[in-house]
């Protein structure tokens, strides 16, 4: 006999691939190592697919609900978007939800936390001209939509996997619908991107 951790977890791998937003969690308030913060997650659906049951893997990236200028959430929407905001911008705010069915290039790793180990979002980057877009699968049930919301601790929970829960979805599950064609793709020089 033997004992061992197992988990049926299963990470995108580490490199630099295409993405798209398929989901914007938040997490309400966490303790963290400066304290209690509010927090919030991207997740963004991969080119690779999980081997059990096809779904594209996610990535995420974690982040506190903070805006100023030194912020870790507005370094990574200034590097997704290509540029930094203006003084304006910023205190005028950015909708999350905007950000739903918007592609991107990053460097996915893979980070130990406890016992697991997460596929998460090292460098993000607009997509480059030319690149060919990601668009959601369809396949991915937004946290809101789930059955009990989000709860990152529960046993269904596939925070950084598939985004498919073990148990029956929901039958009141939103999936994340493909936005219209040519409307999310992300190129650096675009002026028009509402975040």
């Amino acid at each position: 006999m033997k004992f061992q951790a197992t988990s049926n977890r299963v990470n995108a791998p580490e490199g630099t691939y295409p993405v798209v937003c398929v989901d914007v969690i938040e997490r309400g308030y966490e303790e963290t190592m400066y304290g209690t913060k509010e927090r919030g997650q991207f997740v963004f659906e991969t080119p690779h697919a999980h081997p059990d049951f096809g779904d594209p893997l996610t990535v995420q990236f974690m982040f506190n609900v903070s805006f100023g200028k030194n912020a870790k959430l507005r370094g990574f929407m200034e590097d997704w978007r290509g540029r930094p905001y203006s003084g304006e911008e910023a205190k005028a705010g950015v909708d999350p939800e905007l950000c739903i069915g918007r592609t991107a290039l990053v460097s996915g790793v893979h980070e130990e936390k406890g016992e697991n180990v997460y596929a998460n979002i090292k460098t993000v980057m607009p997509l480059p001209a030319g690149m060919e877009a990601l668009k959601p699968s369809g396949s991915y049930t937004r946290g809101k939509d789930r059955d009990g919301g989000w709860d990152l601790r529960s046993p269904n929970s596939t925070a950084g996997g598939t985004g498919r829960e073990r148990a029956a979805r929901p039958a009141q599950a939103t999936p994340v619908q493909q936005p219209p064609s040519g409307t999310y793709t992300m190129v650096p020089d675009d002026e028009l991107l509402p975040f």
